[in-house]
């Protein structure tokens, strides 16, 4: 059973670019590994940080919408989240330009 903790508005791409080495570095990783829990991301990942640390940083990502938080089997485990990509409008004009 799975049951979702905290389910944010996902961030967009170009925010990973603003995040700080650590906190980047946590999200790669688990963008690497899929839905995880903090134990097995702290035997898998192989980040220098320690246990506390990596929580404060997955709670955060989850805080900024990249990372969902949820439980199952009653283990709390991290994913990432689907980022939302700006839609942009083409002007009808452009094709006039392009003849």
């Amino acid at each position: 059973m799975t049951n979702v903790i905290d389910n944010q508005g996902a961030s967009n791409i170009i925010g990973l670019f603003d995040l700080s080495a650590p906190i980047r570095d946590v999200y790669l990783s688990v963008l690497n590994a899929g839905a995880i829990s903090v134990s097995d991301f702290m035997q898998t990942a192989d980040l220098h940080i320690d246990r506390i640390e990596v929580k404060i940083y997955l709670d955060i990502l989850v805080k900024q919408g990249y990372l969902e938080k949820y439980k199952e089997n009653n283990i709390i485990k991290y994913k990432t989240k689907e980022l939302k990509r700006k839609s942009r409008v083409v002007p009808d004009s452009i094709w006039e330009k392009l003849k």
